[in-house]
C-alpha cells in the first residue's frame, strides 16, 4: 500500500486571521499559497499519474489543498477525516487508512495534513516513534510504502519532497 502525505499549502497567518475574525480553523490559504501548492500539484503529477482517494483534516486549509488536488486527479474520490485533525493520535490515523483500504481499493492514498503532526505520523509509521525525523513544507509531500496494511515500523521512505521541489518537477 502507497500512501502519499501531502502538508496544507501557505494559509494566512494566525494573528492576520485573530485580526480579521477567523478562527483557527478557518484560516484559508492565500493566493500564494493556492499558485505555489497548485504548482506543487503539478509536479506531484509527473510523479503520481492516478490517486485513488484524498483524505483531508476538516481544517480550511487542509481542505481547500484537497480540492487543489482533486483539480488534477478528477477520478479521485474524496474523504473528510478528524483522523488528520491536529494532535490526533498516530494510531487513529492507521485505523482510518486501513478501514478505507479494507472498503475500497485505495492505493495510492493522499493524506491531506498539517505539521508536525504528518511528520510525527511518518516517523512511527517508519521506526515505531511519534518524534519529529523530519518535516514536510507547506505544500511538500513524502511518499510511504507498506506491504500490507499502515503499522508503526513497516513503512518504506520512497521519496521525501520540498514545494519547491515539487514544483521544478512540474
Amino acid at each position: 500500500m502507497q500512501l502519499i502525505l501531502f502538508r496544507h499549502g501557505i494559509a494566512l497567518e494566525p494573528d492576520e486571521a485573530a485580526a480579521a475574525g477567523i478562527r483557527e480553523h478557518e484560516r484559508p490559504l492565500t493566493p500564494q499559497g493556492i499558485a505555489r501548492t497548485r504548482d506543487s500539484v503539478e509536479g506531484l503529477r509527473t510523479l503520481v499519474d492516478a490517486v485513488q482517494l484524498i483524505a483531508h483534516s476538516p481544517l480550511t486549509r487542509a481542505r481547500q489543498t484537497a480540492d487543489l488536488l482533486a483539480e488534477a486527479y478528477p477520478s479521485a474520490r474524496r474523504a473528510e477525516t478528524r483522523a488528520l485533525k491536529p494532535g490526533t493520535a498516530p494510531e487513529t490515523l492507521a485505523q482510518f487508512v486501513a478501514q478505507r483500504a479494507r472498503r475500497e481499493a485505495v492505493e495510492p492514498l493522499v493524506l491531506v495534513g498539517h505539521e508536525p503532526d504528518l511528520g510525527q505520523w511518518a516517523a512511527w509509521a517508519l521506526t515505531g516513534r511519534s518524534q519529529t525525523l523530519f518535516g514536510l513544507k507547506k505544500a511538500g509531500a513524502c511518499l510511504l510504502e507498506f506491504e500490507d496494511r499502515p503499522e508503526t515500523s513497516k513503512a518504506r521512505l520512497l521519496w521525501l519532497l520540498t514545494a519547491g521541489q515539487l514544483r521544478k518537477l512540474g
